[in-house]
């Protein structure tokens, strides 16, 4: 079943988030701090007939325990799973951070105007956005050869 909106969103201390309706050119897209984006989403989720949200994987490794503690990837997922999963009886899609990285360029993005200047994390949920536009192409009516 085609979704009527997609957010995508790259999870932690400032969240970036993306939205797109298929069929649609354009994206909307930002990033703002974790409990802000939050809030914000509680009430975007439960205002949407049929929503999909795709999130960038967080996994705790040997090189992350090496670094400062911030949970707040793993917490947000956390809600973003709950909220999904109670309002719509559908979980999110997790992705992996190099499958975004590796797939969606950033000329990809720029040749669609998926491209938000200057804000690194909305700049990874667009990426998140385009990986999940290209594994459901046929579904979403999503047109490849624009990024060829």
């Amino acid at each position: 079943m085609r979704p009527d909106i997609v957010m995508a969103v790259d999870p932690g201390k400032m969240t970036g988030w993306a939205v797109w309706v298929p069929g649609e050119d354009d994206i909307k897209s930002g990033q703002s701090p974790w409990l802000d984006f939050l809030s914000r989403y509680e009430s975007w989720i439960s205002a949407v007939t049929f929503p999909t949200t795709v999130v960038e994987r967080f996994t705790v490794g040997k090189e992350t325990l090496k670094k400062t503690r911030q949970y707040h990837a793993l917490e947000a997922i956390g809600v973003l799973r709950y909220l999904s999963i109670t309002r719509t009886s559908r979980d999110i899609i997790l992705q992996t951070p190099a499958a975004a990285k590796s797939f969606s360029t950033s000329d990809k993005l720029k040749k669609l105007g998926w491209w938000p200047v200057g804000q690194d994390h909305a700049q990874d949920a667009c990426r998140h956005m385009l990986v999940y536009a290209a594994e459901h192409s046929a579904e979403l009516d999503f047109d490849l050869t624009q990024i060829m």
